[in-house]
């Protein structure tokens, strides 16, 4: 099972009981640093499972929406069949490259690990269908303007 952040492969890990890794931990070998264009140090990796020996294995791909084209070509060069699964809707974009994943064969619309009961639930499917919050009871109200006071009372606030 694999995961493009390492916070994603741990709660595999936890949830299943399987051992879960990062893409890069699992098709890609560290080979050095240099600096970007801007100046900026960035890591180099060179992928490292070009020789068959995943054919035919199943990878099990979590939050698939992050994964860029190139690492997905790369993911796929092993061999292995993969089987992606993510909210492509609700999902951040990769961090750098065009998202791969972003046509699913099958999507499952019933909400099964939250009620509808939970604002978070009915904020998040509001954002994706309208792009707007909206209040919802005592403890989801929308402010414009926050203050101080505000600030110091609230459990959480979204931005």
């Amino acid at each position: 099972m694999c995961a493009y952040t390492g916070k994603v492969a741990s709660n595999l890990t936890r949830r299943t009981g399987i051992p879960s890794t990062t893409v890069h931990s699992a098709i890609y070998r560290f080979i050095g640093k240099e600096v970007d264009e801007r100046g900026e140090e960035e890591l180099l990796f060179m992928q490292n499972v070009r020789d068959g020996r995943w054919n035919g294995r199943i990878v099990l791909l979590d939050e698939c929406g992050t994964i860029p084209v190139d690492m997905a070509h790369d993911l796929i060069a092993t061999g292995a069949r993969i089987v992606a699964t993510g909210d492509a809707a609700g999902q951040l974009l990769p961090v750098k490259g065009k998202q791969f994943f972003s046509d699913a064969d099958f999507t499952l619309k019933e909400i099964h690990r939250q009620a509808w009961d939970s604002p978070i639930i009915r904020q998040a499917h509001s954002v994706r269908t309208t792009g707007t919050y909206s209040a919802d009871g005592p403890d989801f109200r929308v402010e414009r303007h926050v203050g101080h006071d505000d600030i110091l009372a609230a459990d959480v606030i979204l931005c």
